[in-house]
């Protein structure tokens, strides 16, 4: 993967229920992390404190790493984004990953540094968001609605956007 440069870091968490140390997943990957709870509600949103154009970026995620594996384990997950541009304040998600549907993604599966961007960040290209548009990124436990096992819920270090224009 070619490294571009972020455009910017999510600035401040704007909701979180059953995440533990929230502010850990705020600013540049610096390997401390948020986790989310294992209840069935667990949820956080990162605030861009921007609108984004989706279909320019890539929103990179910094996944904790795990020094010890020099990689990874990602965690079943469902990552959305979301705009109040046109809803009177009411957040319209789109969501645009999910980890855990298919039978080959299961809790902590390894992924060797040298797969991820910058070491320890997967990418998701926003290209095809139908809402162009995007404020928010929420991270939830996949399958949403369901409490998850201890040491298998979300654990995010850091989130960034990238562009994805050509120079």
């Amino acid at each position: 993967i070619h490294i571009h440069t972020c455009m910017g870091y999510a600035q401040s968490v704007s909701a979180s229920v059953g995440v533990f140390h929230p502010d850990d997943s705020v600013g540049q990957p610096d390997e401390k992390y948020s986790s989310v709870g294992t209840k069935d509600d667990s949820v956080i949103v990162l605030d861009m404190e921007r609108e984004v154009t989706a279909s320019d970026v890539s929103l990179v995620v910094y996944e904790r790493y795990v020094e010890s594996i020099e990689g990874i384990l990602m965690d079943q997950q469902v990552i959305s984004v979301g705009s109040d541009s046109d809803n009177n304040g009411i957040i319209e998600w789109t969501t645009v990953f999910i980890w855990g549907d298919d039978e080959n993604e299961n809790p902590n599966t390894f992924i060797p540094q040298e797969d991820l961007y910058d070491n320890s960040a997967f990418v998701i290209n926003l290209s095809e968001v139908k809402n162009s548009l995007f404020r928010w990124v929420r991270f939830q436990n996949y399958p949403v609605g369901l409490s998850r096992p201890v040491n298998e819920q979300v654990e995010v270090d850091a989130i960034c956007v990238i562009s994805t224009r050509n120079p």
